[in-house]
């Protein structure tokens, strides 16, 4: 037998759909830690078939205390999308740019009360 008869590997779609789930609880129960064992594959959840089928019977799923969960949820900061990371890069740039032209200014003003010219700022 090839490893690729060893495991019966289903997406989290499919997974939902064997549980009779949707696809957002699959999820829900991932952040929470509530759900089936599953594994990350190419940034994708994957499970067993097996895994679904014992989680589901209960022979291997000790749920997480409330309070435990709920200190988890509080706790998980949510993934910055790529959007935010461009724009939070963008606002850090501005806030550099703004300080060195702050500076120049100051320095253009110290540079004209020292020399008692009338300069154009």
């Amino acid at each position: 037998m090839d490893n690729s008869d060893k495991f019966n590997w289903i997406t989290r779609k499919e997974a939902a759909e064997y549980l009779r789930v949707s696809v957002s609880t699959m999820a829900h129960w991932v952040q929470t830690g509530m759900g089936p064992r599953h594994f990350i594959a190419g940034g994708k959840a994957r499970y067993l078939r097996e895994d679904l089928d014992c989680w589901a019977m209960g022979k291997e799923f000790e749920p997480m205390p409330m309070k435990l969960q709920n200190y988890v949820l509080r706790k998980r900061k949510p993934k910055e999308t790529e959007r935010e990371q461009a724009e939070r890069i963008c606002q850090s740039i501005v806030e550099e740019v703004q300080a060195e032209i702050d500076e120049d200014h100051q320095l253009l003003l110290e540079a004209k009360q020292m020399s008692g010219r009338d300069w154009h700022s």
